[in-house]
C-alpha cells in the first residue's frame, strides 16, 4: 500500500483518485480548517478531491481508489489530525509522514479475514519490495522462528 501510495503521490501527470457516488460533507473546526488551507496541496498529491462547502465546511467529492472500502470521512479528519499532532517543518518528512498514514489506513490489518487467493497475492507483493521486512512506521512484517522455536511453542522441547 505504501509503494502504492508514494508512486501515486509523486506522479505529476496522472492521479489514482476515485471520485465517489455520495461525496462526504465534513464540518471541520476553526482550528481544523486552517490545517486543510495549509496542506491541500498535500491532499491533492495524494487522490483526495474536496471543495469548500460553507464557513468551515468542505465537501470530499474523491479519494484515492484504494480507500474506497474506507470510512473516508473519518480518514480525511484522523489524516488532519496527524498532520496536526507531528509538528514536522521540513516538506519530505510531511510527505513521507502524510503517506505512510494514508497507507496504513488502506492496508490489511489483525483480525481480517483473507483467503488463500488473497494471502498468496500479498506474500507475492510484499516480496518484490525494497524492504518487505518492516512497514512504513518501523514495525515488523514478519518473523523468524527456527525449528527449535516452533518446537518449544507446541511443547516438544
Amino acid at each position: 500500500m505504501y509503494e502504492k501510495v508514494k508512486e501515486n503521490f509523486y506522479n505529476d501527470t496522472e492521479k489514482d483518485s476515485q471520485i465517489m457516488l455520495l461525496p462526504d460533507i465534513i464540518t471541520l473546526s476553526h482550528k481544523e480548517k486552517e490545517i486543510v488551507k495549509e496542506n491541500t496541496e498535500l491532499f491533492k498529491k495524494a487522490g483526495f478531491i474536496f471543495e469548500e462547502f460553507g464557513d468551515n465546511t468542505i465537501r470530499l467529492i474523491g479519494v484515492p481508489s484504494l480507500c474506497m472500502e474506507l470510512d473516508t470521512k473519518e480518514l480525511f479528519l484522523q489524516l488532519l489530525d496527524e498532520i496536526d499532532t507531528v509538528a514536522i517543518t521540513a516538506t519530505q518528512e510531511k510527505e513521507e509522514k502524510f503517506i505512510s498514514t494514508v497507507a496504513c489506513k488502506a492496508a490489511v490489518k489483525a483480525n481480517m479475514n483473507l483467503d488463500k487467493e488473497e494471502v498468496d497475492n500479498l506474500m507475492q507483493k510484499l516480496l518484490v519490495l525494497p524492504n518487505p521486512f518492516t512497514c512504513p512506521h518501523g514495525r515488523p512484517t514478519a518473523i523468524k522462528m527456527s525449528k527449535y522455536d516452533i518446537e518449544r511453542k507446541f511443547s516438544r522441547r
